[in-house]
């Protein structure tokens, strides 16, 4: 009998070849290849501007048969010439950053790019608290600097770029969509994201119209930027005790290793103690559990205490649950540091601790691998993987095995028995 999975899996050898062999005859990448078009830029004085612009794709290389070697836009990058002096100018962007709008202010030229940064590209990009980052271009430099709030011009209003890549318009090297149609594009982009991207650009979190805007400001993801919520005053926290945490183990990986999305699901999930999790915790408010995010314990005989952490700043895979207690990780409230809180199930808390961070390869964010942490003989063990996002699927650069002594505050007392 013909096993099918055995006959899915040559086939899908047989297709990465041939991709291999024609991606190398047509002297492209494996990964990826370049598109470009041009856009006239309408700006607000009324004239207009040629935009030469770019985009990377990435192919994908794993997931549902169907979608094996698409390619996705990535990487924007752009050059015109100032209107005035005639200087070439150019902009790139990291991934997942896309330019919207481009004028000038008293000569200056100004950009508008949409995206979110994060701890690692907030250097280039700022950290503001929409997802809109304006940037001025420094002439003497030649380099494109993040503005703050204050910084920003109020004449930098509306979105003149198409906001992506569409390949209904932009089918091949050089073409040029109209000035009609990169209008259509942004009425869309607009319409289909609720208005997390609008044509009318804000300039603050009011000017925002984006309707899941008040989630968007309480989330915290593991790499963000932002500084972490303050707590109420009744469930503010202690500072965190200072640990150093011990490295067991290291391996590192050249090149680093490629996990597919659904093996990487596999590896992080905990699912039995995901599970037991989901029973602990209730929305503190009924009537607004999502916008909020405040959470109550379920067993809290007491009914008064409150998680003092926002669901989106721990998510599922940002706490662990098991036996009496809970661990909450907390990536983002010291720069540099790992924040773990322990809390009965009760809602009794027991102790607040950090350690270090090991220094990330560059570009590949250390985070904590849930199924592996445990409690055994006062120490607490688990897995720290250095990754990174590759379209769907995860690079891993490398795996340290440590562990951290629970302070003592937290152990249990054994009784001893009496003879």
């Amino acid at each position: 009998m013909i096993n099918g999975n055995l006959v899915l899996r040559v086939f899908k050898v047989i297709c990465v070849v041939l991709a291999l062999v024609v991606s190398m005859n047509a002297g492209a990448s494996l990964f990826g290849h370049t598109e470009s078009w041009t856009e006239s830029a309408l700006l607000r004085d009324g004239r207009t501007i040629e935009v030469k612009r770019e985009v990377e794709f990435v192919m994908k290389t794993s997931g549902e048969l169907a979608q094996m070697f698409r390619s996705w836009p990535t990487t924007y990058g752009l050059k015109f010439k100032h209107p005035d002096t005639q200087k070439t100018i150019k902009w790139q962007g990291e991934p997942h950053f896309q330019p919207v709008l481009l004028d000038f202010v008293n000569g200056v030229p100004y950009l508008v790019v949409y995206g979110k940064p994060d701890q690692i590209n907030m250097k280039k990009y700022g950290c503001l608290d929409i997802p809109y980052i304006f940037l001025r271009y420094d002439e003497k430099n030649q380099v494109w600097i993040p503005l703050q709030r204050e910084q920003i011009p109020n004449k930098l209003k509306d979105a003149n770029l198409a906001p992506s890549y569409d390949g209904t318009y932009m089918p091949q090297n050089g073409s040029h969509p109209s000035r009609h149609i990169v209008e259509y594009m942004i009425r869309s982009a607009e319409s289909h994201s609720g208005g997390f991207f609008q044509s009318k650009i804000p300039v603050d979190f009011d000017s925002w119209q984006y309707r899941g805007k008040q989630r968007y400001k309480n989330e915290r993801t593991r790499n963000d930027c932002r500084p972490a919520r303050e707590n109420p005053p009744e469930i503010a926290l202690p500072p965190a005790q200072k640990l150093t945490l011990e490295i067991l183990e290291t391996k590192d990986y050249t090149p680093e290793w490629i996990i597919k999305h659904a093996d990487w699901s596999r590896l992080t999930f905990d699912k039995e103690r995901s599970g037991y999790c989901s029973t602990l915790f209730k929305p503190a408010n009924p009537d607004d559990p999502l916008m909020d995010g405040r959470e109550a314990f379920v067993k809290d005989a007491t009914g008064q205490k409150r998680v003092p952490f926002q669901r989106f700043a721990a998510p599922i895979g940002n706490r662990i649950c098991e036996g009496g207690y809970i661990w909450f990780f907390d990536y983002v409230a010291e720069p540099g540091r790992m924040v773990l809180t322990k809390f009965s199930t009760g809602g009794d808390f027991i102790y607040r601790i950090s350690f270090e961070r090991p220094e990330d390869p560059s570009g590949f964010l250390g985070v904590i691998m849930s199924p592996t942490f445990k409690l055994k003989d006062g120490y607490l063990f688990f897995d720290w993987w250095n990754q990174q996002q590759f379209v769907q699927d995860r690079r891993v650069k490398r795996t340290l095995k440590v562990r951290l002594r629970e302070p003592e505050l937290s152990l249990p007392v054994i009784q001893k028995k009496k003879m």
